[in-house]
């Protein structure tokens, strides 16, 4: 069908076809246009992406915090005496961070790999802590009590990109110049967060929450909030720089891709059945990553705006490498 996901499915149904060509009656002609059709279909079926498992880690590690960078080259997770980062393929520790007095709960990567922030609580705690290390340096850049319950990184794949983080505490998103952490701009958006995402270039971010049938945008540069009306309430995004697309997830479970250029809804995708907290774009914007309380993981072809894959079972979804093969 050369869906996106079903490649390993679609070769497998070829080549049975193709065990059979040969019984059905036939002239000379036709077994050979057949026989060429076929193999012109697996040729179109092998461009297309296919989802494999690539590798699970070892179970004694089950509950701890894991977070990956943006290359899947290392991946970073809170251990009782501190966090440490591993290398991948063979988990080797590269770099040990000290223990902090409260467990790490969020962790997560800038897209250079450079930075990893890190979200500390524990429900027998009242106080909240952020911790942004620079993993080159091997020092800490921020280290603040927060009420900071999500937050992102800015893109800084062109060379003079700076690093920012953006977090959200209630209504009220912070961004840190990580240069100089030391004056944060700072945006009260009127309404209780669920998520935000940098979008346009770095040049806005996008916020979203459960009692607004709406997506805000705060420039930065002019300091103005503009909202965009939606049908529906959201509890996730994420951005696709390529196609200056934005994917929201909403608490019905709907998936909603939005052209934030043209401000208008490109298409939506339905299946999940309870609130979808977690959404990735693949970098070149032709696969979607879910999750929902629903305890399903989705995986989505964007151009056929179907599901070719689904995993059952909650499961954290992390989101895509830099080069959209993990």
């Amino acid at each position: 069908n050369r869906l996106t996901g079903q490649r390993e499915a679609s070769l497998d149904a070829l080549q049975r076809a193709a065990k059979l060509l040969p019984e059905l009656q036939q002239s000379p002609e036709e077994y050979d246009r057949r026989r060429k059709q076929l193999r012109n279909e697996a040729v179109a079926v092998l461009a297309k992406t296919d989802i494999t498992i690539d590798r699970e880690k070892d179970p004694d590690r089950t509950g701890v915090v894991t977070e990956y960078d943006y290359d899947y080259h290392r991946y970073a997770f809170s251990r009782p005496h501190g966090m440490e980062i591993r290398r991948t393929t063979d988990d080797h520790l590269m770099l040990t961070i000290p223990r902090h007095e409260v467990p790490a709960k969020f962790l997560l990567f800038s897209s250079d790999g450079r930075y990893l922030a890190a979200i500390h609580w524990h429900n027998s705690f009242e106080k909240r802590y952020l911790q942004v290390w620079d993993c080159e340096k091997n020092s800490s850049v921020l280290n603040i009590e927060s009420a900071a319950s999500k937050f992102c990184f800015s893109d800084v794949s062109g060379s003079d990109d700076i690093a920012r983080l953006a977090i959200m505490e209630d209504s009220v998103v912070r961004v840190y110049d990580l240069s100089d952490v030391s004056t944060p701009a700072s945006q009260d958006f009127g309404f209780p967060l669920d998520d935000i995402q940098f979008t346009d270039g770095n040049a806005r971010i996008a916020a979203v929450g459960s009692t607004q049938r709406a997506i805000v945008f705060w420039t930065l540069e002019s300091d103005t909030l503009d909202p965009l009306p939606t049908t529906n309430n959201w509890a996730s995004l994420d951005w696709c720089a390529k196609t200056n697309q934005l994917a929201a997830g909403a608490h019905n479970g709907t998936i909603e891709v939005f052209d934030i250029e043209q401000g208008v809804s490109r298409f939506k995708l339905i299946g999940h059945e309870d609130s979808v907290h977690k959404i990735s774009i693949s970098p070149d914007g032709e696969v979607l990553a879910s999750n929902s309380w629903d305890s399903t993981t989705r995986i989505w072809d964007v151009q056929s705006q179907l599901e070719f894959r689904r995993l059952e079972h909650h499961r954290i979804l992390s989101g895509f490498s830099r080069d959209g093969q993990n």
